[in-house]
């Protein structure tokens, strides 16, 4: 079944090439894919031959529109040394992407120079809104939690670095040290 008609979300997949020029990766071919749905997961694949890489990396936009749950199920190519990121996703568990944005990304890395597919099974689930708040609610409380426990850190570093001050500026640390210093002339001549 063609994925075009399968939900009003869904878009065709498709996977860009980027060159890097000045430090920044720039759209170089955009690639359709032939895509499919069986029950609920989708397959995408991508022919490879005619693309001009210049770069390593690959980038696959499964959906547009719409906050969504990936799990990619399988992974088929002849990149060598392929590895996927989930660039702007909320967390990943494993193979299973959380993306809270419109527009989800995830990077292929890999050596192209004589890649000729790439197919990619996924599942797919639409996130509603009040899951969507929910899970930005739990990132921002844990953000919070992470938050509180830099700044009991960076308290105790700052305890720690006056401690070793009082220590090191104290009369009895300075007469130690000449000693320590002399003690170690002695034992050089």
């Amino acid at each position: 079944k063609d994925i075009s008609s399968f939900q009003p979300y869904v878009y065709m997949p498709t996977a860009i090439t980027y060159v890097m020029i000045e430090d920044n990766y720039v759209a170089h071919d955009i690639i359709q894919a032939e895509t499919f749905v069986r029950e609920q997961n989708y397959t995408v694949r991508f022919n490879l031959q005619d693309i001009h890489t210049e770069g390593n990396r690959l980038r696959f936009d499964p959906l547009e529109n719409a906050c969504c749950e990936i799990e990619i199920l399988a992974v088929r190519t002849d990149i060598k040394d392929y590895s996927l990121e989930a660039v702007n996703a909320l967390h990943s568990k494993g193979t299973k992407y959380t993306f809270i944005t419109i527009d989800p990304i995830i990077d292929i890395l890999g050596n192209f120079d004589a890649a000729s597919y790439l197919e990619i099974e996924y599942r797919l689930r639409i996130i509603r809104a009040d899951e969507i708040s929910r899970l930005a609610t739990a990132k921002i409380q844990e953000q919070a939690k992470i938050q509180k426990q830099l700044e009991a850190m960076t308290a105790e570093r700052d305890f720690l670095r006056q401690q070793l001050e009082l220590i090191t500026s104290a009369k009895g640390y300075k007469m130690l040290e000449k000693l320590r210093q002399a003690k170690s002339k002695l034992s050089l001549s």
